[in-house]
């Protein structure tokens, strides 16, 4: 979603390092079908216009995964950045830099101080969003991305506007909610919480992520082939009544 601008793609601390090392190297992709921003390319503009450009032709964004910093911002959306941007070049902001400056030995000087990253608006654009948020340090972000309004200094709050959102969090993350929200998500029953944001297809086979009766838990992790089945509506997000189904896929 964003790279650095000037820091030659094989180094360590590269996003182009990162997400070989974690991610492409471990699993069964094409190279030619990973697509990562250049932050050494010649024109920079005309970099983030190919991008969007292969974004597009490639049929759009299914599934958008990413995490925020403390200040709330997504990819290097930082505060003020325009809710509707695309990607282009950006100026990273201090509180970035010193939070991104452990990873380059402690030393400001070696952090870069500018980088592609995709736009809020790119990344509205894909069906389904997926925020992973953790740790308390993060907690006041996740407060301003859901509990109060949208806001171009908080770009995660953005997402408020989205069909298809999901935030995942633990629990540190949520010291500054209000107890009502907390309970409100904690109150859902557990297969609309797993499964209510998922692509909305006529049926889906899930297994639970959370689990609040220990005999279901039981049930499913003493056999490896039940699942739980969820038939869908025709409207996004909600279940039909009858609910979940037990089901066997030999």
């Amino acid at each position: 979603m964003d790279e650095y601008v000037g820091l030659p793609r094989n180094h360590p601390e590269s996003y182009h390092s990162y997400m070989w090392n974690n991610f492409f190297k471990h699993i069964d992709i094409d190279p030619n079908n990973a697509h990562i921003l250049d932050g050494n390319a010649t024109d920079l503009q005309a970099e983030c216009d190919a991008f969007e450009k292969k974004i597009k032709e490639a049929g759009g964004i299914d599934l958008f995964v990413g995490g925020i910093g403390p200040d709330g911002h997504i990819a290097f959306n930082e505060p003020g950045s325009s809710l509707v941007s695309r990607t282009r070049l950006k100026t990273l902001a201090m509180d970035t830099i010193l939070a991104n400056a452990k990873y380059f030995d402690g030393d400001l000087s070696k952090v870069p101080t500018m980088a592609l990253t995709v736009g809020v608006g790119t990344v509205m654009d894909a069906r389904e969003v997926m925020i992973l948020i953790t740790g308390a340090h993060k907690a006041f972000a996740l407060y301003k991305a859901i509990e109060e309004g949208v806001n171009h200094m908080w770009t995660v709050s953005a997402f408020q506007q989205h069909p298809r959102t999901i935030f995942v969090c633990d629990e540190d993350a949520t010291l500054e909610l209000r107890v009502k929200t907390v309970k409100y998500f904690k109150g859902l029953p557990w297969w609309l919480r797993t499964v209510q944001h998922l692509p909305a297809m006529r049926e889906t086979w899930v297994r639970s992520l959370v689990w609040e009766d220990p005999l279901e838990k039981e049930m499913a992790t003493n056999s490896s082939t039940l699942a739980w089945k969820i038939p869908w509506t025709e409207e996004p997000g909600r279940l039909q009544s009858m609910g979940p189904q037990r089901v066997r896929h030999d």
